[in-house]
């Protein structure tokens, strides 16, 4: 915390770039829930199995439809392994 304060506003500045940059990293290079457990521990089926059709079909008509879709999540983005696979959202969204 001495070194930190030393450091002054530009030290802070860049331990916050070395943190947030560390982190994109580490999501990156998490594998998804997919990946990790294939399937769901409740009931043993693919979670690829367990999507919700209407769903799938609102995106494919928004996009269809000139939309650009996102997930929102207020889990971490490494928690979204679905979104690729199965919604068809690229992971930067």
């Amino acid at each position: 915390m001495t070194a930190l304060a030393a450091s002054g506003k530009q030290g802070l500045l860049e331990l916050v770039m070395a943190a947030t940059r560390a982190t994109r990293r580490g999501v990156r290079e998490t594998s998804s829930p997919l990946d990790r457990y294939g399937q769901a521990p409740e009931n043993g089926r693919a979670y690829t199995e367990m999507v919700y059709q209407p769903m799938l079909e609102l995106l494919a008509y928004l996009r269809a439809n000139g939309f650009k879709t996102f997930i929102v999540s207020g889990g971490a983005s490494s928690s979204c392994g679905l979104d690729e696979r199965v919604y068809g959202i690229p992971r930067s969204r």
